[in-house]
């Protein structure tokens, strides 16, 4: 009965070790990165002179190509609808 009882705490021992690798593998494979890090997060700014930033226009709210937008005496970039 005792050997029973050795072999038994033995078995579930090696259970429990080969257990907590797998777990740590799939720890490792899933969190390389920190997915709460706010670095990592959202879209990354590319320096591509093709990509057009859009911006609103103070007054009506349409989005446009900040190159179509004009600067009024506030500073704030306005259709040219707007730009009086």
């Amino acid at each position: 009965m005792k050997l029973f009882v050795l072999l038994l705490v033995l078995f579930l021992f090696i259970l429990w070790k080969k257990n907590q690798r797998r777990q740590s593998l799939f720890k490792d494979s899933f969190f390389s990165e920190n997915p709460f890090d706010p670095q990592a997060q959202g879209p990354r700014p590319t320096e591509d002179p093709s990509v057009m930033e859009l911006l609103p226009c103070a007054v009506c709210g349409v989005h446009a190509a900040k190159n179509q937008l004009k600067k009024n005496a506030r500073g704030q970039y306005v259709c040219p609808n707007h730009n009086a």
